[in-house]
């Protein structure tokens, strides 16, 4: 993705999907997929991913920090992750980042 292989990016998504069919995408899953589409430049795409990510509660890395997602700042999906992130919950370290 970082080399802008739009194709190689995709299908290796799909492939991580099929390799683990039935279990369906984690929101870890969702976010790395989010990941590969910003750096792809593909904002739009990027961000409903990191939508998908929210809504099946991903909260393992600072999305603020991860500079894949650097391309996003301002984008109302990588905002609400943001924000998501910093909500207070028994053993969230995003909780106390500011």
């Amino acid at each position: 993705a970082r080399e802008g292989d739009t194709e190689a990016g995709d299908r290796l998504f799909r492939e991580h999907l099929e390799r683990h069919e039935g279990l369906g995408p984690t929101a870890w899953d969702e976010y790395q997929h989010g990941r590969v589409l910003a750096l792809l430049g593909r904002p739009d795409q990027a961000g409903a991913q990191l939508e998908r990510a929210e809504a099946l509660g991903f909260a393992a890395v600072p999305p603020e920090r991860d500079p894949a997602l650097a391309a996003l700042h301002g984008e109302p999906a990588y905002e609400s992750l943001v924000a998501a992130y910093r909500q207070p919950w028994p053993g969230n370290p995003g909780a106390e980042l500011d």
